[in-house]
């Protein structure tokens, strides 16, 4: 009488595991968390971001400031820098404002910033902001746009954009809210 040979058994249920492994974690991966790392239209975004720069570089040619007030509404405001711009101010209707959240991208907002009307006040009537400062330059005017929102605490980065003589200028910066 021959031995048996388990040898055959053995390979066999050892190539079984490996590929049930390997499928196991194929699915476990997919089903995963997402993280986030680029975005759906990542494609895109890379072919304008010529386009970007410019508009950023555009974008230096105005004094921003954007900030929160006790009220909850974010304020955005807008003047002339001293060197002067080519940019008519006064024609600019609405700021569109898109705050990403960096560690929490269901709060991300695009919000619609409208002008009111012009002061040469600070931000937060005299109080301090997010950014700790006061701004109390009176000698130019200052064109407000406000959008009634509240901000949950945290960091927002912030990218304040218009459109004017059908150029595009925009704005990248980041704010605290305590």
């Amino acid at each position: 009488m021959k031995p048996k040979n388990y040898w055959k058994y053995i390979i066999f249920t050892l190539v079984a595991f490996v590929v049930i492994f390997h499928i196991g974690a194929i699915i476990y991966i997919q089903q995963g968390p997402n993280f986030e790392l680029t975005s759906r239209d990542y494609y895109e975004r890379g072919q304008s971001y010529e386009s970007e720069i410019q508009a950023v570089q555009r974008g230096r040619t105005l004094n921003w400031q954007i900030d929160f007030n006790k009220n909850g509404q974010v304020i955005a405001e807008l003047s002339p820098l001293p060197t002067g711009t080519e940019v008519e101010i006064e024609q600019i209707q609405m700021i569109t404002l898109e705050l990403q959240r960096p560690n929490r991208s269901e709060w991300d907002r695009m919000l619609t910033l409208e002008r009111v009307q012009e002061t040469s006040s600070p931000v937060n009537d005299g109080d301090e902001g997010a950014t700790g400062e006061s701004v109390d330059d009176a000698s130019d005017p200052v064109h407000r746009f406000v959008h009634d929102s509240v901000l949950q605490a945290g960091r927002w980065r912030v990218r304040a954009s218009f459109e004017w003589n059908k150029l595009q200028y925009l704005y990248k910066s980041a704010i605290v809210v305590p």
